[in-house]
């Protein structure tokens, strides 16, 4: 695989799918969680008591103990990564988003990605997109959504093809999504499929963001917080348009954040990582993952 050697530091790779499973599940809430929260939701577990899943917990994130640090009898995080433990303002971010068959991996593939790298201001360094052909219809509903059609996908590069493009664009840099459960687990799902492993940078959900700057919202759809923002919303559901709006939206957050670093926001336990959800599908196993409203 093209660039295999070059990526290994940004994945997390293990031959274990419950871990894989364990790690999405931190990542995608903010890096730190108690630990028979994770495995319970994470691993669909029910109907055993607490002390089970706390001991279960305990077990399993141990045996990855470069990965997972414990913090306390039921609280583990995933270990920070030194070169992105500075000021927010003077980092650099991918802001990712995706279209796709719909539904989630492998069932439904993705049809079109967009990524901008930009610097802590929201100044664009550099950009990536594409439309992807998913080699399967794209049902009525979604073309009326996206508007994106099969003629338009049927000469696009593979999924194959694109992916090594996009991790050359995310390598170095804080990953952005405005759903980390609808976006995540495509990417999850090609990242392992082609290289064995997650992605491992240390992640935003601007989801999240909302959540811990807007209270009260109401809701939590890309559209919703726009507004509220009084960012100007146009033509929606194409990837590099939803990128570009989840950048007015992170940069509008990034000014309240000062001085913080991503691991003050990331991995401390704060609200943005209280948006819970059912855990993620790794490599096509369905876990109840489901999506926000309007992503």
């Amino acid at each position: 695989m093209f660039a295999y050697d070059r990526f290994n530091n940004m994945l997390f790779q293990t031959p274990s799918q419950t871990l894989k499973r364990l790690f999405a599940y931190l990542r995608n809430h903010g890096g730190v969680l108690h630990g028979s929260q994770a495995v319970k939701r994470a691993l669909n577990l029910r109907g055993k008591p607490k002390e089970f899943y706390v001991d279960l917990s305990a077990v399993l994130f141990g045996q990855t103990p470069d990965i997972f640090e414990r913090l306390s009898e039921d609280e583990f995080r995933i270990r920070p990564i030194e070169q992105f433990n500075i000021p927010l303002g003077k980092a650099t971010y991918a802001v990712v988003d995706i279209e796709t068959t719909g539904g989630k991996p492998p069932q439904e593939r993705v049809t079109e990605i967009a990524a901008l790298r930009i610097d802590g201001k929201g100044r664009e360094l550099s950009k990536f997109s594409t439309l992807v052909n998913p080699r399967k219809k794209i049902p009525p509903y979604v073309v009326r959504h996206t508007k994106i059609s099969d003629s338009m996908v049927k000469s696009a590069p593979t999924i194959d093809e694109v992916i090594p493009q996009l991790m050359i664009l995310l390598e170095g840099n804080i990953l952005v999504v405005h759903d980390s459960f609808a976006d995540m687990q495509f990417l999850d799902y090609d990242c392992d499929r082609l290289y064995s492993g997650l992605l491992a940078l240390p992640l935003l959900n601007t989801q999240h963001l909302a959540e811990r700057f807007c209270p009260g919202l109401g809701g939590l759809g890309l559209n919703r917080i726009a507004e509220h923002l009084n960012i100007h919303i146009g033509e929606r559901h194409r990837a590099l348009v939803d990128a570009e709006l989840t950048v007015q939206v992170l940069t509008h957050f990034l000014a309240e954040l000062n001085d913080q670093t991503i691991y003050d926001v990331y991995l401390n336990g704060s609200p943005e990582a209280s948006y819970i959800r059912p855990g993620p599908s790794v490599n096509g196993k369905d876990n109840n993952n489901c999506a926000s409203e309007e992503s």
